[in-house]
């Protein structure tokens, strides 16, 4: 995931790569394969948000927005970032408020 434009020629927001043989042209790789995404590129709130991909670029992009209360219900929808932003909250907090959230628990 990039913070950046890396592809100028590239509109797209994530862009695949392969890798092959540049003599033969043949991929023995199948499985392998790079995922360029670049933040700046995707489209904030100009799309509903559709897929896993979508809402996890969107929870990256705007994860210091949450007021570390409520997630954005087109997000809290994916256990895995109910789980992230739950473990960004935690890392928010100050030292003590930390030791107090572990005697909780």
């Amino acid at each position: 995931m990039l913070n950046f434009d890396y592809l100028d020629e590239e509109p797209r927001y994530h862009n695949v790569f392969k890798v092959l043989n540049i003599v033969s042209h043949k991929s023995y790789f199948e499985d392998f394969e790079l995922h360029f995404i670049e933040l700046n590129k995707f489209n904030d709130g100009k799309s509903p948000i559709k897929t896993a991909l979508e809402r996890w670029i969107t929870f990256l992009k705007k994860a210091h927005r949450y007021d570390g209360i409520a997630l954005p219900s087109e997000l809290s929808i994916e256990p895995a970032i109910e789980k992230a932003f739950h473990s960004l909250s935690v890392l928010s907090l100050d030292k003590e408020e930390r030791e107090i959230n572990e005697v909780r628990r």
